[in-house]
């Protein structure tokens, strides 16, 4: 396949920015060729975990929130309606 100096219009789509990352891939050598994809996996994890974390974190500030308005004295309605947690989970607070 001829190299472009440019991609044309009708290439500059995600599926095939893939496809080229793919086709560069494939022309390094195999060493560095694991590397690349060792590192791309190391970056995924991480990423993945920073992305649970936020999560879990969001989750334990919203329990903080509603024992704090459960603590004050705010129906059960109202703290389901601000924190978005199931009623179950308020009526256990």
């Amino acid at each position: 396949m001829q190299k472009l100096q440019e991609r044309p219009e009708a290439l500059k789509h995600e599926v095939f920015d893939t496809i080229f990352e793919m086709g560069e891939l494939l022309e390094m050598d195999e060493d560095t060729r694991y590397k690349i994809i060792e590192n791309m996996t190391t970056e995924r994890d991480l990423k993945n975990q920073l992305d649970y974390a936020r999560k879990e974190g969001k989750a334990e500030a919203q329990l903080e929130i509603a024992r704090k308005l459960k603590m004050s004295g705010v129906d059960n309605d109202t703290i389901l309606n601000t924190t978005g947690l199931d009623k179950e989970t308020i009526e256990t607070l």
